[in-house]
């Protein structure tokens, strides 16, 4: 079985003492880039293991766009 195989839970990412969350709507980091997603931004920054970031690359390769226009401005 590949890496990808293995369960990974993401909330195992999230500290004991929960910072402050704010929520967006959004799209998709990779294409079809729909627009039908809520983001999840916590208010203080989250550390994660060496080991952590490794699995998390695993299973998602590509978790950025290019800049997209909207409106004439560059978001």
């Amino acid at each position: 079985s590949s890496p990808r195989d293995k369960k990974f839970n993401i909330a195992t990412l999230i500290p004991s003492a929960r910072p402050k969350v704010y929520r967006y709507r959004g799209s998709l980091t990779i294409p079809p880039c729909s627009e039908n997603v809520v983001w999840s931004v916590a208010s203080e920054n989250i550390t994660m293991s060496k080991e952590q970031i490794d699995a998390f690359k695993v299973r998602y390769k590509m978790n950025a766009r290019p800049i997209q226009k909207r409106g004439g401005l560059a978001h």
